[in-house]
């Protein structure tokens, strides 16, 4: 018993599995650490600053295998089993979200000048108060949700279900149309139902889908083990290659994805672009300055990963994570959000984040419309000084 606590994790106090040894000399369950250093960049038991760079240590990992027989064949089917159940519970939760049972919930508008809304994104709306309060007031009859859907023109349109946070009353403008601001929360993608019914007060009301990504966990053990995923696989598990040679290695396992995989191909693909999404996302970060650092934590929080075995759930929520973390255009946001096939989706977001180079490529950017506003009031005051100076001359 002395010698099993000697091989216990400090962070989940259950024998080590697949350890992985910090910069200064800690063990950890690689999943464990992962999971903290999304939240900290600290050693949890020293508080040393930690570089997430971490490799494996296989000489403690072939001294428990051998030690402990039972114990770690244990660990792997309690891993498996717990994924196992998170995923039969996710698939009975998509079977059973068809429609929304409170009926009919009211519609904003956007266009696909505006980026999707990702869920746990945050955003403001402002309308005037004649067209707003018929609406806030459905609204609120059902727990203040709301759809917020893109109108391209097409019979189906995508968009977030989405829960309002906030409301502000603006200062009345000199046509009496008073602003209003809406501060929604996004809950879940979704695609809307039948024809939008319009409400006789200006805005519109839509029964809705819950969107799903094409489930990605595997049942079945069956893999290839091209050689490929093992090098991509070996080269994430390691966290220390360099950019450059992850180019060629990445390259490789992105020609994989158009060609005939088996379903436990597709999933363990998908887990190594994941890793791979998170370990040069948090590279950036530590390139970033402290200001960039503190604007991703008000936007996102906390750098999302997922651990070994993650749940189809895991999976897509994780890769529209970094769907939204990375920097692209608005049209390519939309087609992710609106993609159900995570893989696809995964292999071109860690295209951008493999090819980045020196560029940060995370998006840590205020309201681009904010900024150009005031480039333009700025840029129109500048020539105006510069006409009345002429002017004066005269």
């Amino acid at each position: 018993m002395s010698l099993l606590k000697d091989f216990e994790c400090p962070i989940c106090f259950k024998l080590l599995f697949r350890p992985v040894t910090t910069v200064c000399g800690h063990n950890f369950c690689k999943a464990c650490v992962d999971q903290v250093t999304a939240y900290s960049s600290k050693c949890p038991i020293c508080r040393a600053a930690l570089c997430m760079e971490y490799a494996p240590n296989t000489l403690l990992m072939q001294a428990i295998t051998e030690l402990f027989v039972n114990e770690v064949r244990e660990r792997e089917a309690e891993n498996l089993a717990t994924a196992q159940a998170e995923e039969a519970r996710f698939r009975r939760r998509c079977g059973e979200q068809r429609f929304d049972g409170e009926g009919y919930l009211p519609v904003l508008y956007c266009n696909r000048r505006n980026p999707p809304m990702f869920r746990g994104e945050e955003t403001s709306f402002v309308m005037r108060t004649s067209d707003v309060t018929q609406l806030l007031q459905f609204s609120m009859s059902r727990g203040g949700m709301l759809l917020v859907l893109c109108d391209d023109g097409q019979n189906t349109q995508y968009g977030a279900l989405a829960k309002i946070v906030n409301t502000e009353l603006g200062t009345a403008a000199a046509d009496d149309h008073t602003p209003f601001t809406v501060r929604a929360k996004g809950v879940e993608r979704v695609e809307s139902v039948g024809t939008a019914v319009s409400s006789g007060h200006g805005w519109f009301t839509s029964m809705y889908r819950i969107m799903r990504d094409d489930f990605i966990f595997p049942y079945s053990q069956e893999q290839n083990e091209s050689e490929a995923l093992i090098r991509l696989q070996h080269a994430v598990t390691q966290k220390s290659i360099s950019r450059e040679s992850l180019v060629p290695e990445f390259n490789d396992t992105k020609a994989l994805a158009g060609k005939a995989l088996t379903d436990m191909d597709r999933y363990r693909l998908c887990c190594q672009l994941l890793q791979l999404c998170a370990i040069i996302a948090r590279r950036q970060l530590q390139d970033c300055s402290a200001g960039a650092r503190r604007l991703f934590t008000s936007q996102f929080s906390n750098l999302m990963v997922v651990g070994d075995d993650p749940t189809s759930e895991e999976v897509e929520t994780t890769s529209l994570f970094y769907a939204r973390l990375v920097v692209a255009s608005n049209d390519e946001k939309w087609r992710w959000y609106t993609m159900r096939d995570p893989l696809t989706r995964l292999v071109e977001v860690a295209d951008i984040f493999v090819h980045a180079g020196d560029s940060c490529v995370l998006q840590l950017q205020a309201n681009p419309t904010y900024k150009l506003g005031i480039f333009w009031s700025t840029l129109l005051l500048l020539v105006a000084a510069v006409l009345l100076s002429k002017v004066l001359r005269r």
